[in-house]
């Protein structure tokens, strides 16, 4: 790739596709959404669903979570990791199978929590334990302010 800055008119050609797959606030296990309400985790299944079936050769470099992915808030942490495992694991499973390179989570309030997780199963070696091992597959992160 050319190295010097890019002058105004001229044509600028990537030598490779990057893409990058950002979301937030899907607010997994929360379940109170009114019936006339857009349910952000049925969308979020079906997006999932899409790329793990894809076969175009598409590859994600960085699928980045931006916070609230997880509502931690309003109940137990292991019944909303038991239920939505199968989404995490497909995220997981994109990755090990290089249909996603890495995998970043930016907690959001409704699940600061995982940081703890994340480095508490760490040191304790414990991921195994109440469904999650794919905590394990993510670079986890918080923005301080």
């Amino acid at each position: 790739m050319n190295e010097k800055p890019i002058q105004k008119g001229e044509k600028f050609e990537f030598d490779k596709h990057y893409f990058v797959v950002a979301v937030s606030d899907v607010h997994l296990g929360y379940n109170f959404f009114p019936e006339d309400f857009p349910n952000p985790q049925k969308a979020f299944k079906k997006f999932i669903d899409l790329l793990e079936v894809s076969n175009n050769g598409l590859k994600i470099d960085n699928f980045v979570i931006l916070g609230d992915f997880l509502d931690l808030w309003r109940r137990d942490d292991n019944d909303v990791i038991e239920e939505h495992s199968s989404i995490l694991n497909s995220l997981v499973d994109m990755k090990k199978n290089k249909k996603i390179k890495e995998l970043h989570y930016l907690v959001g309030n409704h699940d600061y929590n995982i940081l703890w997780y994340k480095y508490y199963y760490q040191y304790f070696r414990l991921f195994s334990r109440n469904g999650w091992e794919w905590l394990k597959e993510f670079k986890v992160k918080h923005v301080k302010r």
